[in-house]
């Protein structure tokens, strides 16, 4: 199946097939006056198509390196859409609203920052604690005292240091073996 190394060489050796030979090379024929008056016209369509403002250039990357011969090109400046060019009835009202009559957005003002009015807090934790006092008159002393003791106590477990940061446990220290023993 396949061919064998030497089918491979001989076939290489081989020259390639030529194309028919063209005896009768074809003649170009002149351009007619029908010809040159629709090149004349196709070439006025690409013309106006770039001067007007629905011609948009795409940027294309800058070189570095100038040419001498780019001095000679013709650098166009884009041309900017003016609604005194252009006719409101062939585009959308939102459309034509939105480029040419955009409502200016207010700048937003910088937020100012909520400052704290000292006499308000004073007279907020003046109310809470009238109002703590009369809701405690129903309750006897004890019981209010013995909740207070339970909460500081809660609170002062974690003054003490309770961290156990592992450095006196041996986890996967095995005295330097190689690995571990299976039974």
């Amino acid at each position: 199946m396949g061919l064998s190394f030497a089918d491979i060489q001989s076939i290489s050796r081989e020259p390639t097939a030529l194309y028919p030979p063209v005896d009768p090379l074809p003649l170009l024929s002149s351009i007619t006056d029908e010809e040159r008056e629709i090149i004349s016209l196709q070439d006025g369509v690409a013309a106006r198509l770039r001067a007007s403002p629905y011609y948009i250039v795409e940027p294309q990357k800058k070189e570095e390196q100038t040419r001498y011969s780019d001095k000679f090109l013709k650098s166009a400046a884009p041309i900017k859409l003016q609604a005194k060019d252009l006719n409101p009835a062939f585009f959308p009202p939102d459309l034509w609203d939105a480029y040419f009559n955009p409502k200016k957005r207010k700048a937003k003002k910088a937020k100012e920052r909520a400052r704290l009015n000292l006499d308000n807090l004073e007279a907020n934790e003046k109310e809470d604690e009238e109002g703590s006092e009369k809701g405690s008159g129903a309750g006897s002393g004890e019981e209010d005292q013995g909740d207070y003791d339970d909460e500081n106590e809660d609170e002062n477990d974690y003054a003490d240091n309770y961290f156990d940061n592992g450095e006196d446990e041996d986890y996967g220290d095995d005295g330097g073996d190689d690995g571990g023993t299976y039974d």
